[in-house]
């Protein structure tokens, strides 16, 4: 492969020496001061400027810095997307570089991961192959068990020592002892075991060990010879997706002459059987006599998941190759792709046989026949996950620990769902449901704690749950949860109380938005969910013609909601009543993007294209506004409810710290319709006694201190006419000498009197009135009161037979010649 190198250039370049007062670029820096992308503005970006340029001036690069481009297939011609990898005095920067985008020759993004270096010895004091016997010893792995290694020599950033960047050798045992599980970095100059790395990307880990490593490294397996002969396409009964047709490799001579091979597209696809081993050397060819792969020949031994894999992985490569024009998980520029070698059957016992996994140095997959937590691990979704295990390898570069094993798991649950969105259908968003023999599912990318999950999920960044977790698959939920918001929309408040609002651009925008931050480099040299957030952005931005339109809103929008990042949301700003027109816009309307107005109902409210709403003739009540944003990548449908008309009193409320006669009420109601006047009146009770104070604003005071129930109403008026609203107040006199209960009552309704003594002590008269037919239903004058009355000073009076509904006991007493009522509202239920 041809490569450029570019090392730091000794002259100092005049950055934007045009452009002095345009605006600041968008920076994200690391801990370290360093840059980790930026975004240029539209007057930024008019100077032309190289990568020689940014680096010098931006990562302020020496002369022992250096720079590899590798050759990339460009995604369209308008847009160039360059990938660096790093290099310090000759020596590669484990997981550093920087990429850089142009639209029409200008650069808008530049992004990556730069490792300041000074001073670092690069020649190595141990060999490799004593890196090799320590890494071997480290791993308790006798010499006699090693039948071969790969070293490369790098300069890596150790996590464990505070990111110093040491000379390291990478090395990689070919054994299939079972403590052979890891990629081990050995201190060049001392021979220490640094750090280790996952060999496995796993996708249906279901142990609480987080990294659910296999127990053996196969060697590598020599490629297979290919033949050209003419497809042979055979028909598969599959055990998860019913009857499907898959290309087959006809071996002509051979019985059963027809094998899970397939030449017929840009990259191989091989899927072989290990028989419960872990060795890919030992497996073997699946075969069948007429192509017509059924069931009774296959499902015994389980061999039947093969179908699922070998169609699935057809299956996703076409759909890559047809709608991307992607050639493999390494899309080379030309060529032959990377062949896509599967094998069924992986593993005799747990955690093998309940796993599914890509080997990120040998490039194969492989999946376990199910145990206790799983059937045959072969699902679309499955399949897909691991898939995108590859891609993630090839493209991008995650590792398999910390935030980047996160990543790593998240985007590939992502492709997941969309893969079997697009071959099978179903629970899109449900890992390996399919699969699950005690649970819903493996994990659920919507609903991340949903009961039955095998694995549940943080959907939030810092929040709480990630907080409290290491373990990578647990926070892999924030990645594919964004997918899902991004997909689907949602609204909420997440784990760190953020209220978010995400409008969903549907499956089509989702993979596009994948697929061109894959392969296009916006996720290269990505460490950090802010990075990985502002390489989707732009990668958005890319998608949609360098605009920040409708889908880097959403992009933007689901991010908050995982609580990365900031944003802003469109949505329809106006009045929320209409008398008799008002004109209607949309905040924060994404770039490029054309609003199309309609009404509810035309026959009460007209809108038209500039946004001006308008009342048709006397129509009072509520319509719905709908603004149509189309443009940018996507559309948005923003609603408003509106009332219309004459005003409207919702919410009247009394507030006061009793209903006693003697305080005074306030009386409050929201009004809407921006009345001209409001005035509230004492309608109902025994008005000469009470009083009213009104504010102007739908409040008022209310004060009396006679009991009785007072109807009060608010009488309003614009310019589109007049209405009313009201409520009743009902005034207790709350230093009477007795209590009514129970209140509402069914059968009895008591009176308890404070002093029954002598008849002087007891009322006059006790009376019961409906309020319905204002006459009463009972009545006791003195001379029966004290008779009746209880040794506990309780007066009984029976209410069963009479109608439920509101009544009013009226309690008389007479003194000195002045008579007096006391008033209590009952309610018979």
């Amino acid at each position: 492969m041809k490569t450029q190198v570019l090392f730091a250039m000794t002259s100092v370049f005049p950055f934007f020496a045009s452009a002095q007062n345009s605006e600041t670029p968008t920076v994200l820096k690391d801990r370290k001061g360093i840059i980790q992308a930026m975004e240029f503005t539209d007057s930024d970006k008019s100077t032309t400027f190289s990568e020689q340029d940014f680096m010098k001036e931006y990562l302020k690069t020496t002369a022992d810095d250096g720079f590899v481009k590798a050759k990339d297939k460009q995604r369209s011609q308008e847009f160039i997307d360059d990938h660096f990898d790093q290099f310090y005095k000759g020596v590669k920067v484990d997981g550093a570089g920087y990429n850089f985008h142009y639209k029409a020759g200008k650069m808008f993004y530049a992004h990556g991961h730069f490792v300041k270096l000074e001073g670092l010895d690069v020649r190595p004091k141990i060999t490799d192959k004593i890196a090799k016997d320590s890494f071997a010893n480290f791993k308790q792995i006798p010499s006699s068990d090693v039948s071969d290694f790969t070293s490369e020599l790098l300069i890596k950033e150790i996590a464990s020592l505070d990111s110093t960047a040491l000379l390291v050798y990478k090395i990689y045992l070919r054994s299939n002892h079972p403590a052979n599980d890891a990629i081990g970095f050995v201190d060049a100059q001392t021979g220490n075991i640094l750090a280790t790395e996952p060999i496995f990307s796993h996708g249906s880990a279901s142990s609480t060990n987080e990294e659910m490593m296999t127990r053996s490294t196969p060697k590598k397996v020599p490629t297979m010879r290919t033949y050209a002969l003419p497809p042979a396409t055979g028909t598969f009964s599959t055990r998860y997706s019913g009857t499907q047709t898959a290309s087959a490799f006809d071996d002509v001579s051979v019985t059963p002459r027809y094998r899970l091979f397939d030449n017929t597209r840009g990259a191989t696809i091989h899927t072989r059987n290990l028989q419960g081993s872990t060795n890919i050397t030992t497996s073997i060819e699946l075969r069948d006599n007429n192509n017509t792969w059924t069931a009774a020949e296959h499902t015994p031994g389980e061999n039947d998941m093969a179908l699922d894999v070998h169609w699935a992985l057809q299956r996703i490569y076409d759909r890559m190759n047809t709608a991307h024009a992607i050639n493999s998980f390494n899309n080379p520029v030309s060529g032959a792709g990377q062949p896509i070698n599967a094998h069924i059957r992986y593993g005799t016992a747990q955690p093998d046989r309940d796993n599914a996994l890509w080997n990120n140095v040998d490039h194969y997959l492989a999946f376990g026949d199910g145990d206790v937590v799983f059937s045959p691990v072969a699902s679309v979704d499955v399949v897909a996950h691991e898939y995108g295990h590859g891609i993630t390898n090839f493209q991008i570069g995650w590792g398999n620990t910390g935030d980047q094993g996160s990543f790593n798991e998240g985007l590939s649950d992502v492709w997941g769902a969309i893969m079997q969105h697009r071959i099978t259908g179903g629970n899109i968003w449900q890992i390996a449901e399919q699969l699950t023999v005690f649970n819903t599912c493996l994990r659920d990318l919507q609903n991340t704690n949903s009961a039955g999950v095998n694995r549940t999920m943080a959907d939030t960044y810092n929040g709480a749950q990630y907080n409290g977790s290491s373990d990578k698959y647990e926070r892999s939920g924030v990645l594919s949860h964004w997918a899902y918001l991004l997909a689907s929309g949602g609204s909420g408040t997440n784990d760190v109380g953020g209220f978010y609002n995400v409008y969903g651009v549907g499956m089509d925008l989702l993979e596009n938005l994948i697929v061109r931050a894959v392969f296009g480099n916006f996720l290269d040299n990505t460490t950090t969910y802010a990075q990985v957030r502002t390489g989707m952005v732009n990668a958005a931005r890319a998608l949609c013609g360098n605009q920040n339109g409708v889908l880097v809103q959403q992009v933007e929008n689901a991010w908050k909601a995982v609580n990365v990042g900031t944003a802003t949301q469109s949505s329809i700003s106006g009045v929320d009543h209409l008398c008799p027109s008002s004109t209607y816009s949309v905040a924060n309307l994404p770039q490029g993007s054309t609003v199309a107005w309609s009404s509810s109902n035309t026959s009460a409210v007209t809108i038209n294209s500039s946004g001006v709403a308008t009342r048709v003739g006397s129509f009072h009540g509520s319509v719905t506004l709908t603004a149509t944003v189309s443009g940018g990548c996507g559309t948005l449908v923003l609603t408003k409810t509106i009332s219309v008309g004459k005003p409207i009193a919702t919410n009247i409320s009394i507030s006061a710290p009793n209903n006693c006669a003697g305080t005074s009420q306030l009386v409050v109601a929201t009004m809407t319709g921006n009345p001209t006047s409001s005035v509230w009146s004492i309608t109902s009770g025994n008005a000469s006694n009470a009083s009213l104070s009104d504010f102007g604003n739908g409040s008022a005071s209310f004060y009396t201190n006679v009991p009785d129930c007072y109807g009060l109403t608010l009488n309003m008026s614009n310019s589109c006419g007049s209405a009313s609203a009201g409520t009743t107040i009902c005034i207790d006199n709350c230093s009477a000498r007795y209590t009514v209960f129970p209140n509402p009552a069914k059968d009895q309704l008591f009176v308890q009197f404070e002093h029954y003594e002598t008849t002087a002590s007891m009322p006059d008269q006790i009376s019961l009135f409906s309020e319905k037919t204002q006459e009463a239903v009972y009545s006791i004058k003195y001379d029966g009161i004290h008779s009746k009355v209880g040794s506990d000073g309780v007066f009984k009076i029976d209410v069963s037979s009479l109608p439920r509904g509101t009544y009013y006991l009226h309690v008389t007493y007479s003194k000195n010649g002045e008579t007096t009522t006391d008033r209590t509202r009952v309610l018979l239920q």
